[in-house]
């Protein structure tokens, strides 16, 4: 088991979460990577292959679609501020 870590940050001396779990009770190993090199991963593996389908919406996506349309998403939501 994993113990979240905890960091002061001098700016406003709040305690910031640096880790994203704190257990894993499945047989496999969490991966220690962030979402986005998740999606990155996919891309380089699956490429071309369905990665989203919604028969009501209308709307196929295969993994490198899905990566160009997170990376914009991230784009647009690192401009908000946080808080």
């Amino acid at each position: 088991m994993r113990k979240p870590s905890y960091s002061n940050t001098s700016n406003n001396n709040s305690n910031t979460l640096t880790t994203s779990y704190v257990s894993n009770p499945g047989k496999w190993p969490l991966m220690g990577i962030t979402l986005g090199q998740v999606v990155d991963r996919a891309e380089r593996l699956y490429g071309e292959r369905e990665a989203v389908v919604s028969v009501f919406q209308g709307i196929r996506k295969n993994y490198a679609q899905l990566k160009e349309e997170v990376s914009d998403a991230m784009t647009i939501t690192s401009t908000v501020p946080s808080g």
